[in-house]
């Protein structure tokens, strides 16, 4: 899921400000899990595309944390891969 709920100007329409899901398509035990961040979206593609996720934002600042929760007791991450985006504005 992507939480919205707390995500900067969501007040202009009632389900903007919400829990968003989208089923696991897989039932492999292992997570292939890839995040696009900007200033304003974010993008979720798990097993290699299978499940995807877009959501973009309205933020009253700039984001400065990332969150990832499982409902699983034994979720271990074991890499974590940050590649910096280029801007295309001079």
């Amino acid at each position: 899921f992507i939480d919205r709920s707390n995500s900067g100007i969501v007040n202009f329409h009632r389900d903007f400000a919400k829990r968003h899901s989208a089923p696991r398509l897989s039932s492999g035990k292992k997570w292939n899990l890839k995040l696009v961040i900007d200033d304003a979206s974010v993008e979720l593609f798990a097993d290699d595309g299978l499940s995807v996720m877009t959501e973009i934002f309205f933020p009253n600042h700039a984001f400065t944390g990332l969150r990832i929760q499982s409902p699983q007791n034994n979720f271990v991450i074991k890499s974590v891969i940050y590649h910096p985006l280029k801007s295309i504005w001079r």
